[in-house]
């Protein structure tokens, strides 16, 4: 199950998001969205 989702360009936001974890579990960077 992933919690959030983020397009290519919005990529850095993931990865800071799921090095705080506190409100996501996995996190899915889809290059074509």
């Amino acid at each position: 199950m992933f919690t959030h989702r983020f397009g290519l360009a919005d990529a850095k936001e993931g990865f800071k998001l799921v090095a705080g974890a506190g409100e996501s579990m996995k996190v899915i960077v889809e290059p074509r969205k």
